[in-house]
């Protein structure tokens, strides 16, 4: 019975981890990690968030706490459907990523390499070649800019949990309250 009520944690919590991972490597590591904070006696908890209007039209949004020895940690939203929402960014910032890709030869936009393009959307800007219509005030820009803060909220997850069961410190890496 035990070992039951083990697997579908561990399975749910595979789940919420995929949704927290957004950060290329495999959902798989971090619902392992997850499995682990809960087994440690750790507890994550989830809720819908309304998206802000830039990105409204993505994807679904939730907040995340985690529970460690007695201390409540706030963790950054992410999206519930990490593919879906950059399927749909790549539809709606197409100018800017056809630029992004022509410059840096990147592949089409996912949720394994978005920090590619988050990395260099603000090089082109010291190019030559960089057009008069790309620029912080673009629409497209700000909205692959809203998703790319989002999914690196992700990351910071992962590293959270991660520093939450080893017993180093959060410090800096909370969102703000």
């Amino acid at each position: 019975m035990k070992t039951q009520a083990f697997a579908a944690k561990a399975a749910a919590c595979l789940l919420l981890c995929a949704a927290l991972a957004g950060c290329g490597a495999e959902a798989e590591d971090y619902g392992s990690q997850a499995a682990e904070f809960e087994a440690a006696g750790g507890v994550i908890t989830s809720s819908e968030r309304e998206a802000p209007a830039i990105i409204s039209e993505v994807g679904s949004l939730s907040d995340h706490e985690a529970v460690w020895e007695d201390e409540t940690y706030a963790l950054y939203c992410t999206f519930d459907n990490p593919e879906a929402a950059a399927a749909a960014v790549a539809e709606e910032c197409g100018g800017v990523l056809e630029l992004l890709q022509s410059e840096y030869s990147l592949d089409e936009l996912s949720a394994e390499n978005w920090r590619e393009y988050y990395s260099v959307m603000y090089a082109v800007m010291d190019k030559d070649s960089c057009p008069d219509w790309y620029n912080e005030s673009d629409e497209g820009f700000r909205r692959l800019r809203a998703f790319c803060d989002i999914m690196d909220g992700g990351e910071q997850n992962c590293e959270i949990l991660r520093r939450l069961q080893t017993g180093e410190s959060v410090s800096g890496l909370l969102p703000d309250a």
